[in-house]
């Protein structure tokens, strides 16, 4: 006995061995080690609190970067998994209470407002992956991924501008595509990746920055170079917690207004 310590929270390291390793060929890795873990979690019946490895023993043990091991946690951490404590290390989580439905700012909403504008496609290629993107896709940065940017403009006039990356499978067919009549259909990346995919985006995963327009980006939104934007990135989600498509819009703010409404419970 311990003299009256608390022995509640925590139940100790699991065992590295107890892992197992990557099956081969599986893309993108970090995905694959979310999945990995998420088994281990669910074959030995970890109770909440349960620790597990450091980042570092995960990329030791897996053979694979921290960057990777980084992307798998988050994406853990997103299914309510687990618990990342600061300076203590990574637990398993205690179950999610349920969520409330979409409300105002939905996605549906956002969804429909989109659909409204006239989009234009600008590029369909292979371009280096941005810091952006490259960790929730579990890749690293500058590595080649399949890049779509769309302007959306209402009234004529250019209030939008998007940057899509994706997953190397679905931007392998992405590449294929005739996208300029698949968003005359589906005005919207997201859908035309649903639609490409047969899977559906549930959730989103939402950031807000202000920043300052490049002289690229100023000449298509018909702004001045050093312009303020509103930059909002985007990780759009399966049920299953698969990442469908990391994107990031940019908005004239003197156009466009972003609203939320909250209230307090």
């Amino acid at each position: 006995m311990d003299g009256g310590r608390h022995m509640v929270e925590s139940y100790g390291p699991v065992a590295l061995s107890k892992f197992g390793r990557l099956p081969a060929g599986r893309s993108p890795l970090y995905q694959a080690l979310a999945d990995q873990v998420q088994k281990v979690v669910t074959k030995l019946r970890l109770p909440p609190g349960a620790q597990l490895p450091t980042e570092d023993q995960l990329a030791r043990h897996f053979g694979v970067s921290m960057i990777t091991v980084r992307g798998a946690l988050r994406e853990l951490q997103q299914r309510g998994l687990i618990e990342r404590r600061q300076g203590r290390g990574t637990f398993v989580g205690a179950p999610r209470a349920p969520t409330p439905e979409w409300g105002v700012g939905s996605i549906d909403e956002i969804q429909a407002a989109n659909r409204r504008a006239e989009v234009r496609l600008l590029r369909n290629q292979r371009d280096p992956i941005p810091d952006w993107a490259a960790e929730p896709l579990g890749l690293e940065r500058g590595e080649p991924g399949q890049h779509l940017r769309v302007m959306r403009l209402r009234d004529g006039t250019p209030f939008m501008m998007t940057d899509a990356f994706y997953p190397e499978a679905i931007g392998e067919v992405l590449a294929r595509q005739p996208l300029d009549s698949l968003l005359r259909r589906n005005p919207l990346l997201v859908e035309v990746a649903e639609l490409l995919t047969g899977e559906r985006m549930t959730g989103i995963q939402q950031s807000m920055t202000a920043i300052r327009a490049t002289a690229e980006v100023a000449r298509i939104l018909d702004v001045k170079a050093g312009d303020p934007l509103l930059a909002i990135t985007r990780v759009n989600r399966t049920a299953s917690g698969r990442v469908l498509q990391v994107a990031r819009s940019t908005y004239r703010t003197d156009v466009a207004t972003y609203t939320m409404e909250m209230q307090r419970s």
